[in-house]
């Protein structure tokens, strides 16, 4: 029986992420975690006032 080549070991074994990978997808599920308790349906009264403010030039300079 032959024996197992580093290529075969290294061909089965699973890729283990890198430190920058790990660190982006604890980042990207953090920030799931966080933007999902800010997930709401505002009225259409307040959405009218809120493109109101958007569209008036001191909202403009202050951006």
């Amino acid at each position: 029986m032959p024996l197992p080549s580093a290529r075969q070991d290294a061909v089965a074994a699973p890729r283990t992420p890198s430190r920058r990978e790990a660190q982006a997808a604890a980042r990207t599920q953090a920030l799931t975690r966080v933007c999902a308790g800010f997930t709401t349906t505002i009225s259409p009264h307040s959405a009218a006032r809120l493109a109101d403010l958007m569209s008036t030039t001191t909202y403009a300079k202050a951006a």
